[in-house]
C-alpha cells in the first residue's frame, strides 16, 4: 500500500493526486466545508439542469447567492474570501470562458429597424462577457483509502465522501453503506452522526427485540470512538475513486477490485497518476 507522506512536490503530492479530482486541496480559503457543499451541490444541479451550457456569471452567482441566504452578492464574496471568478477558478468541475456577447445599444433603438433592414449590425454593442459552465467529473480507478486515529487532530480531518463510496470500522465491525449522495465534512462528524442516527432508531422502537441490546452497544462503542481510548481505523472504500481528504498526510492508499470487500486484501501500486 502507498502512503500519502512528503513534502510538496514529493511522493505525498502525487499520492493524493490520485484521489478524487482535488476539490479540498484546490480550495485554500477558509470557508466551512459545510458551507462548500451546499456550493457546490447548488452547482452540480445547474449541470443537471443545464448540462454544458455556458451561463453569465455575475448574473447566475448573484442570484445563487441570494438562494444560499445572502443578502448579496458582495456578502457571499465575503464568505468566501474573495471574488467569485476566483473561487469558481479553484474548482475542477468548472470552466471559465470569455465570450463576446451582442447587445441592443438603447441610444440607437429608434433607428434599429431601417438598420434591420439595410442589413448592418448597427444599433448592436459588442462586448467580452465573462461565462462559466459545469462539467460532469468523469469517475477514476477504484480505490481502498484508510487511516490510524489516534490522535484528536485525526478526528477533524475533512472528508469529501463519493456518493457510492463505503466507510467502515473494522474494529467495531462497522460500515456506513452508500446513499446516492456526496458529503463533506469531518471524521467526527461523520462518526457523530452515525451514533445519533442509531440512537433514534432506539428511540423509535423500530427494532426487533433482538436488535436492541446490539444496537445499544454500538452505539456506545461509536461515542467511545471519539474518545479516543484507543486507536482505530477509518476506512472508505469507493469504486468511483472520488473521495478526497483534507489534510491527506498519513492517509494508506491502495487498489480495490470490484469484488473487494472491507476484509479483503489490499492490492497496492494498482493506482494510476
Amino acid at each position: 500500500a502507498e502512503q500519502g507522506e512528503g513534502g510538496e512536490g514529493g511522493e505525498f503530492g502525487v499520492v493524493e493526486e490520485r484521489s478524487g479530482h482535488g476539490l479540498l486541496r484546490q480550495l485554500e480559503v477558509d470557508v466551512s466545508h459545510q458551507e462548500i457543499e451546499r456550493i457546490v451541490q447548488e452547482l452540480e444541479e445547474l449541470h443537471s439542469f443545464q448540462p454544458l451550457a455556458w451561463l453569465p456569471l455575475h448574473e447566475v452567482m448573484t442570484t445563487m447567492a441570494l438562494d444560499l441566504g445572502y443578502e448579496d452578492l458582495d456578502e457571499f464574496e465575503d464568505a468566501i474570501k474573495g471574488p467569485v471568478e476566483s473561487f469558481l477558478r479553484r474548482l475542477p468541475q468548472i470552466e471559465l470562458s470569455e465570450q463576446q456577447q451582442q447587445e441592443q445599444d438603447t441610444d440607437n433603438n429608434s433607428n434599429s429597424s431601417n438598420n434591420n433592414n439595410n442589413g448592418s449590425n448597427a444599433g448592436q454593442l459588442s462586448e467580452n462577457k465573462l461565462m462559466f459552465r459545469v462539467l460532469e467529473l468523469p469517475r477514476r480507478e477504484p480505490v481502498r483509502m484508510s487511516i490510524s486515529m489516534s490522535r484528536r487532530d485525526d478526528l477533524f480531518r475533512v472528508f469529501l465522501k463519493a456518493p457510492d463510496a463505503t466507510v467502515s470500522i473494522p474494529e467495531l465491525e462497522f460500515e456506513m453503506g452508500t446513499d446516492q449522495r456526496r458529503r463533506i465534512d469531518t471524521i467526527f462528524n461523520y462518526i457523530e452522526s452515525a451514533r445519533l442516527n442509531l440512537e433514534v432508531a432506539l428511540g423509535s422502537r423500530i427494532l426487533e427485540v433482538s436488535q436492541v441490546e446490539p444496537v445499544r452497544s454500538t452505539v456506545e462503542r461509536l461515542r467511545s470512538l471519539l474518545d479516543l481510548t484507543s486507536p482505530w481505523t477509518f476506512v472508505v472504500s469507493d469504486p468511483s475513486g472520488m473521495s478526497e481528504f483534507k489534510p491527506f498526510h498519513g492517509v494508506q492508499f491502495s487498489a480495490l477490485t470490484t469484488t473487494t470487500t472491507t476484509t479483503d486484501q489490499e492490492q497496492p501500486h494498482y493506482i494510476r497518476p
